[in-house]
C-alpha cells in the first residue's frame, strides 16, 4: 500500500510542475477509490500532498461494502455520484483506484 501512495504522489507532484503556472481551476477533479475493505482515509497522505501542491478539488469515496461481504452495486453508485458530482461542476474528473 506504501508504495501505492508514494507512486501517487510522484505522479501528481510530477504533474503539478509541469502545470505550475495553470490555476487549480483548470486541475481536474480527482475522485479516489479505495480497494475491498478498505476506507478511502488510505488515501490521505496523498490527498494531503496534493492539496500542497495546489489540487483543491479532491474526494475519497467511502465504499458501502467495507467491512460486509455483500454485493457492489451501492459501491459503484457511490464512485458513480463522485464522478458525477464533479462532472456537474464543469471540471475533468480522473478517477485513481487501488485494488485490495
Amino acid at each position: 500500500m506504501h508504495s501505492l501512495i508514494y507512486f501517487c504522489t510522484a505522479l501528481f507532484a510530477l504533474l503539478a510542475n509541469t502545470k505550475a503556472e495553470a490555476h487549480t481551476n483548470d486541475r481536474p477533479a480527482i475522485v479516489f477509490v479505495p480497494g475491498a475493505f478498505h476506507q478511502a482515509k488510505v488515501f490521505d497522505l496523498v490527498i494531503n500532498d496534493l492539496k500542497k501542491a495546489g489540487y483543491d478539488n479532491l474526494n475519497a469515496v467511502d465504499l458501502p461494502s467495507v467491512g460486509q461481504v455483500v454485493g457492489r452495486e451501492r459501491d459503484a453508485q457511490a464512485v458513480r455520484a463522485a464522478v458525477e458530482e464533479q462532472r456537474q461542476s464543469g471540471r475533468d474528473v480522473l478517477v485513481v483506484g487501488n485494488s485490495a
